[in-house]
């Protein structure tokens, strides 16, 4: 299970549905096909990614990462470009 943090507190995450994991993969292909040759790369869910503000972790559906100072971060990111959720019906 996954779990968000924000300021000491910690908040558990809802498993995905179909349709939302098919929403995710498409618009990351489509950022990805975008985004090529401009440095910057598209991340899906399983990034944990730090606001600027400290002791702010999110996974973001999908985050563009764009510095390079971040690109070597095996699992967390600091600094982002773009960062989304996607909100979808529950059952």
């Amino acid at each position: 299970m996954k779990h968000e943090y924000r300021q000491g507190e910690i908040y558990a995450m809802a498993g995905t549905s179909k349709p939302h994991a098919i929403i995710t993969g498409n618009v990351s292909v489509l950022l990805r096909n975008y985004l090529r040759g401009s440095g910057c790369m598209p991340y899906m869910a399983d990034m944990k990614v730090m606001l600027d503000t400290p002791n702010f972790y999110y996974y973001p559906d999908v985050a563009v990462i764009c510095d390079e100072r971040d690109k070597n971060a095996a699992v967390q990111s600091w600094i982002y470009g773009f960062m989304a959720t996607f909100m979808t019906p529950s059952r």
